[in-house]
């Protein structure tokens, strides 16, 4: 029975891995794509974040229908949309046409998040979930990696058509490996109608809503690093694209490397240790951010960055998935991509705004203040969770 949770959990793994990593290869070209299909600036603007406008709200609209109709299919829908608007990505040739192409791949990537997390958390075994959910984050780190490589490659050579079409058969690759995963026996029911009541406590109670704030605060913190990098222009630091590119690796494998371990702590001692070390972590990361007096100070605080990021990601959707009941695990999951991504929709363009007004340093200060405020969250979880168990004895 063990083999076949971890044959059925490699499947979702795989069709997870490719299901991230065409927005990952997408990110870093989107702009110089719209450019040349004639986009002035505010609709490269309107562009780059349609994705996220579509995305949002599609993750909770199809978090539900994961309830109703099961994980499997709607995880199979999403790749085979997913991979025909990355498909019409080559084909667009207007910036209008670009567009509505973004708009529908942030739509169908609404299916994916939910779908595959919610079978990971449905196949994981007694006593693992945050190892299973460890190996989920990991699949989805090794996909930004090889989605900013790929992009890479393909930007050098001008060959944004060979990508998109690539990106479009990987995806449909991973919609047939999903189609022949098993659903959870406790996904196999008809689910009956939302028990709003119970999903509204659910959010309301100490451990989920930890949860929640910590995605958030987690990807408030990578949208405001992403953006604030080009204030490190120069000395001492002198960070340069290509350097920068370097440092987010670092990040990137650090974080990887971290997942597994803090998926083991999660199960022997409960998501919240590793979260709340993981706050502190990338909170003293981007506040020291300021003071680094050379570009090998700046690649450990980006190491730092990962560690925290890799005992964040796995606890956070630990403390979702441990809690939330079959018969909405799958909006709850919905609900945690919608915060994930409102996360970076929010960070980024904020701490811009207020490096923009004041420096890149302040900017990365408030930033850390949302960790720091986001870990007192986690620590009154705690307390709470244990006057809780007090009251009981």
């Amino acid at each position: 029975m063990a083999g076949r949770k971890h044959g059925e959990t490699a499947k979702v793994l795989y069709a997870t891995l490719v299901g991230s990593m065409d927005t990952n290869a997408i990110i870093p070209i989107i702009s110089f794509y719209s450019v040349a299909l004639g986009a002035d600036l505010l609709m490269v603007g309107l562009i780059v974040g349609a994705y996220s406008i579509a995305h949002v709200p599609a993750n909770l609209v199809f978090g539900r229908v994961v309830d109703r109709i099961g994980r499997r299919r709607p995880l199979v829908y999403g790749l085979l949309w997913d991979a025909v608007s990355v498909a019409l990505y080559a084909i667009a040739t207007t910036p209008i046409g670009l567009l509505v192409v973004r708009l529908s791949h942030g739509l169908g990537g609404g299916f994916v998040g939910p779908a595959s997390m919610s079978l990971v958390a449905g196949h994981a075994p007694p006593g693992r979930m945050g190892r299973s959910l460890a190996l989920y984050g990991i699949s989805i780190a090794i996909a930004v990696i090889l989605g900013f490589g790929v992009a890479g490659v393909a930007a050098s050579r001008g060959a944004y058509q060979p990508l998109f079409f690539g990106l479009a058969f990987a995806l449909w690759t991973g919609a047939i490996v999903a189609a022949r995963v098993h659903e959870p026996i406790t996904a196999v029911a008809k689910r009956p109608p939302l028990n709003r009541a119970a999903f509204l406590a659910f959010l309301r109670s100490a451990y989920p809503f930890a949860g929640y704030a910590s995605i958030f605060a987690l990807y408030f913190l990578l949208g405001a690093l992403v953006t604030i990098a080009p204030y490190f222009e120069g000395p001492p630091v002198e960070l340069t694209d290509a350097r920068f590119a370097i440092a987010l690796l670092v990040f990137a494998v650090v974080s990887i490397v971290v997942h597994y371990p803090s998926g083991a702590i999660a199960d022997r001692f409960g998501p919240a240790i590793p979260c709340g070390l993981g706050l502190g972590a990338i909170g003293a990361a981007v506040a020291l951010l300021p003071f680094s007096p050379s570009y090998t100070a700046l690649i450990g605080l980006m190491a730092l960055f990962g560690l925290g990021h890799g005992l964040v990601f796995p606890s956070s959707s630990a403390l979702i998935s441990k809690f939330a009941h079959a018969d909405f695990l799958g909006l709850a999951t919905g609900t945690f991509y919608a915060i994930l991504v409102a996360g970076v929709a929010i960070g980024a363009p904020l701490t811009g705004a207020i490096a923009n007004a004041t420096s890149g340093a302040m900017a990365l200060w408030t930033a850390a203040l949302v960790a720091g405020a986001t870990f007192l969250v986690v620590l009154v979880a705690v307390s709470s969770a244990r006057q809780r168990l007090r009251s009981a004895g």
